[in-house]
């Protein structure tokens, strides 16, 4: 993610985030610019960093290409996350056959996906800094969806185990001289 500092930029969180809303809305730039220049804490930015100039059309555009593209293209990220999110929840409520693949077994793939996606997104990166950034988390990423394979192995290895003992436990008979041991 990029640090923007243009005017817009500058403002507080709350103030962008309203404007993201209403250009999401699909208002019209002029009435925007009315709203932010007539905002108490925008003119407050304006005098502080920018010499009490107001916010321009040229600014608004500015932030329409940069920051609002990119505010937006997170929000339908989440957005989508969410939606599958869902899916899987109903799937999992629907899911009546124990045997069945478990959801989280088709979260892990979806996110196989997503690394595979990402990794082709680094190898077009020019940025050697960022790149490595990039790389240590989605071997980072890799290594926990690993970690979590092995995780879910030794689980079902102790439930075997357990089942196993549980059947051994009860073979044994009650009226006979064998003492039950419990593990």
């Amino acid at each position: 993610m990029k640090t923007r500092v243009g005017k817009i930029a500058r403002l507080p969180a709350h103030i962008r985030d309203e404007l993201n809303h209403r250009l999401a809305q699909g208002a019209i730039g002029r009435n925007l610019l009315t709203w932010l220049n007539a905002q108490p804490e925008v003119q407050q930015v304006m005098a502080e960093e920018f010499g009490g100039t107001k916010i321009t059309h040229q600014n608004l555009s500015v932030w329409r290409r940069g920051g609002y593209a990119e505010w937006s293209g997170t929000r339908s990220d989440r957005a989508q996350w969410q939606d599958l999110l869902d899916h899987l929840e109903e799937l999992n409520h629907q899911q009546t056959n124990p045997a069945s693949v478990p959801v989280t077994k088709h979260l892990a793939t979806l996110v196989v996906f997503e690394l595979g996606q990402a990794l082709d997104k680094l190898h077009r990166m020019e940025d050697s800094p960022e790149r490595w950034r990039i790389f240590r988390l989605l071997c980072r990423g890799l290594s926990n969806l690993r970690m979590d394979d092995c995780r879910e192995k030794r689980i079902r290895l102790w439930d075997a185990k357990a089942a196993g003992r549980a059947t051994q436990f009860n073979a044994i008979p009650t009226n006979s001289n064998h003492k039950k041991i419990i593990y």
